[in-house]
């Protein structure tokens, strides 16, 4: 009879992808910098956290009283843990906001999303949401992709994400850190950044508005 064959050892999971959280709040103008002050605290608890995560706040230029704070998560459990303790957050800046927080959960559609190391070094970051018509997301991803690896290597640039909603497959997140505006000026007038915008025009679920921050708290 003929050897059993040996077992062979299972393969090791691939790791988990990591999950990125960006969520908008917006304040009573005459509160705005109480609720800063609120969010660098929870920024800082949120890194101590279980899952070692990368966290930004960043505050829209022209408009204090408009904060984001941008996360990056080791996988899901580590981020779901962490959304279990926002309740007492959420209640100190109740008072201070204009509306609910809003929170958008999402992965990297293509490229892996690098670590944020540049972020802290940025003069200016650029974010702007994208939401397309559902029938041509294939085209718009891989759009998104090459947008976002051309503004990797436009003079200037620390560094550009892409981040996909989860629950809403045809809504996206891009931001982008330069070390100042008329870095990401020059950007903007580029042709990939054209093309992008020609492209997106004719798929376009809500007007294109990019807007510009800067860094509160930078990513430890």
């Amino acid at each position: 009879m003929a050897p059993a064959a040996l077992a062979q050892p299972a393969p090791a999971p691939a790791p988990a992808p990591p999950r990125n959280a960006v969520t908008y709040y917006e304040a009573d103008p005459a509160k705005a910098a109480e609720a800063a002050s609120v969010l660098r605290a929870e920024v800082r608890r949120l890194r101590a956290e279980p899952g070692a995560p990368a966290v930004m706040l960043i505050q829209e230029v022209g408009h204090p009283e408009r904060l984001v704070v941008v996360e990056r998560w080791a996988g899901e459990p580590a981020l779901a843990q962490s959304q279990a303790s926002r309740p007492a957050s959420n209640a100190r800046l109740a008072p201070l906001l204009v509306a609910p927080p809003d929170l958008r959960l999402g992965l990297a559609p293509k490229a892996a999303v690098a670590p944020p190391a540049a972020y802290p070094k940025a003069g200016v970051v650029a974010l702007v949401h994208v939401d397309v018509i559902p029938v041509k997301l294939a085209d718009v991803v891989d759009a998104l992709d090459v947008r976002m690896r051309a503004a990797r290597t436009s003079p200037g640039a620390l560094e550009a994400d892409v981040l996909q909603q989860a629950n809403r497959s045809n809504h996206f997140t891009v931001l982008a850190a330069w070390t100042d505006r008329a870095a990401y000026a020059r950007w903007a007038a580029s042709a990939p950044a054209k093309a992008f915008r020609a492209i997106f025009h004719e798929v376009r679920g809500a007007p294109f508005e990019e807007q510009l921050y800067t860094v509160l708290d930078p990513v430890r």
